[in-house]
């Protein structure tokens, strides 16, 4: 099946799921991580990884500081997340950019 191209401006509904209803957020720390990995990797080019953003004692501050003057590669629109799955609705902004932005969220969120 030929894969369609995803086009700038545009909304989509993405969604992931577990396989054999596993369930990935388990409590509300894992909702809470996959909320703050959505926020930080819908910019463009992060200066570091999720990991280590997420050890600085200033991340709030870090966050506003300089990331909010990275431009975004899409813009969430609404999302949902359930114990075995996540949907999501997102506005491409750039080019590959929910390719580029789920591969790094969840990505991040299994490692």
């Amino acid at each position: 099946m030929k894969r369609e191209t995803l086009a700038n401006n545009f909304v989509y509904h993405v969604f992931t799921k577990s396989i054999a209803g596993y369930c990935i957020f388990r409590d509300e720390l894992d909702y809470a991580r996959m909320i703050d990995l959505i926020k930080y990797y819908r910019l463009e080019k992060p200066p570091t990884k999720f990991s280590a953003y997420i050890r600085l004692k200033d991340r709030d501050q870090f966050f506003s500081k300089y990331l909010l003057e990275k431009e975004k590669i899409v813009d969430i629109v609404a999302y949902c997340m359930m114990p075995t799955h996540l949907h999501i609705a997102l506005k491409q902004l750039k080019s590959s950019g929910i390719s580029i932005f789920m591969g790094n969220v969840l990505n991040s969120y299994t490692r």
